[in-house]
């Protein structure tokens, strides 16, 4: 009869094992009698000393955990190299990542709080579509709830691309799903403002995988894991009572070939699992053979995922998306000469009031860079560097006042060019912009870039400006 497990109170170590000789950390864990316990004891070590630090850890990825903490263990007391009673190595690599994902599975530690990262597979939630204030895509609601897949990162780019224009959420790795890489997003996806907002109580799988016993096997391990996974803890009991959990493994399948190619296409699977993945899915027209993902065209990978999509989100809201999208792309263009040329002005009044004097004399030592790059930040957030904000706005502030008020003059005026697409084709025009009294922008075209140089521009730009304030004026004056 099996040994029952023992409970995880009598697998803790007496101290954590860094602190602990050879010879006790030996004597310790050999009152475990299987090696299981054995690995989930120094996983256990690692939990209780992250508790005792208050929860702070360096971030790392698994394999930085077992180099850094469990081969050390197993080396210093002979156990690394131990063989089974066939004489075959322990594969104790793979005994950490099974016990730890069954203890994360159990409830009894995450990946997130001993700060693991997975590096190996590819992941986004749905996240907005508007990029900078100079440049809107997409904006408006998204579906994190809807998740396509792939067990390969070599079709990344079309996953990622089909993601970003329909706003679900995406994973890709090679080969057995991470159990931190499905942790990670399903975490951020029940944290998101649109699935905290419109989540319709159900998560679906869509995935795209080779056809054959292994690609099945992958994709059912990736809903497997979703499903156990799931932050339910994170989940407002009220307005959400229970989680559906909805897979479609939508390719590839023997009809997305033409009959004429299937010979050339298909492959003898791997006899493990073979036999039984022929009864279920009939294999390529009742032979045992398989298909690889990547003998569909890229074209057909991103039809196959998107009308998949389409089925499970509103194209109303995504159509509404787009119309308001059109109206911030043609509004930042006509703001963004304005932006810009508001900008320089704030900046040139930094740097010739007393405040730019601090800004150079602020040190910018390597450091900075380099604990950016530990940290694992693409960008150095310059608030945090320079501590003379306030007086910089009130400097901008006051250069902003006056630049309003001079902008009402005649001479304050300044001319630039908008390409439009008309036809498939492009032409260029001569706008030109000024602030009005009530401090409003008003804009006017001023004509084809071939029909008028910039000085025949400026100079019709300045009759404008006048005939405009003269008209201003005539109206108050007659009220």
């Amino acid at each position: 009869m099996a040994k029952k497990k023992p409970k995880y109170q009598e697998l803790m170590l007496p101290d954590r094992p860094d602190r602990m000789s050879d010879a006790d950390l030996k004597a310790a864990l050999d009152r475990f009698d299987t090696d299981v316990d054995k690995m989930r004891s120094l996983i256990l070590a690692e939990i209780l000393d992250i508790i005792a630090r208050g929860g702070q850890r360096d971030q790392r990825t698994l394999r930085g955990f077992w180099y850094a903490s469990i081969k050390s263990a197993l080396s210093r007391t002979g156990l690394l190299n131990k063989k089974t009673s066939k004489g075959n190595p322990i594969e104790w690599d793979a005994k950490l990542s099974a016990e730890l994902e069954d203890m994360v599975s159990s409830k009894l530690t995450s990946y997130e709080e001993l700060h693991i990262i997975d590096g190996s597979r590819q992941r986004s939630p749905a996240v907005s579509m508007t990029n900078t204030v100079a440049k809107t895509e997409w904006v408006g609601a998204h579906y994190p709830w809807v998740i396509i897949f792939t067990e390969k990162d070599t079709i990344w780019p079309v996953l990622k691309s089909v993601a970003e224009l329909y706003g679900v959420s995406v994973i890709s790795g090679g080969g057995e799903p991470a159990a931190s890489c499905t942790e990670d997003i399903l975490k951020q996806i029940v944290r998101s403002k649109a699935f905290k907002e419109q989540f319709p109580g159900t998560i679906y799988l869509l995935g795209l995988t080779d056809y054959d016993p292994y690609g099945y096997h992958i994709f059912n391990a990736q809903y497997e894991q979703i499903k156990r996974l799931f932050p339910m803890s994170e989940i407002d009991a009220n307005k959400i009572k229970e989680i559906h959990f909805i897979t479609n493994r939508i390719g590839v399948h023997p009809k997305h070939i033409p009959p004429e190619e299937i010979a050339l296409k298909t492959y003898t699977p791997k006899p493990a699992g073979l036999e039984e993945w022929l009864k279920r899915t009939g294999g390529v027209y009742g032979k045992p053979l398989g298909i690889e993902l990547d003998v569909l065209p890229v074209q057909q990978m991103r039809q196959l995922f998107a009308e998949a999509i389409e089925g499970l989100i509103s194209l109303d809201e995504r159509r509404e998306d787009l119309r308001q999208a059109f109206l911030e792309e043609l509004a930042w263009e006509t703001l963004m000469p304005d932006i810009e040329t508001k900008k320089d002005r704030l900046s040139e009044a930094v740097k010739s009031s007393q405040v730019w004097s601090t800004i150079q004399d602020t040190p910018l030592p390597n450091e900075i860079f380099r604990n950016a790059a530990m940290a694992g930040s693409n960008v150095v957030n310059p608030l945090n560097v320079f501590d003379c904000g306030d007086e910089v706005r009130a400097v901008m502030s006051h250069a902003q006042n006056r630049n309003m008020k001079q902008e009402t003059r005649i001479d304050q005026i300044s001319v630039y060019k908008i390409t439009k697409r008309i036809n498939k084709l492009d032409y260029e025009y001569w706008y030109t912009s000024w602030r009005t009294p009530s401090g409003s922008v008003h804009t006017v075209h001023l004509g084809s870039t071939k029909k008028m140089n910039k000085d025949e521009a400026m100079k019709k730009a300045r009759q404008l400006k006048l005939a405009y304030l003269l008209e201003k004026l005539t109206s108050k004056l007659t009220q």
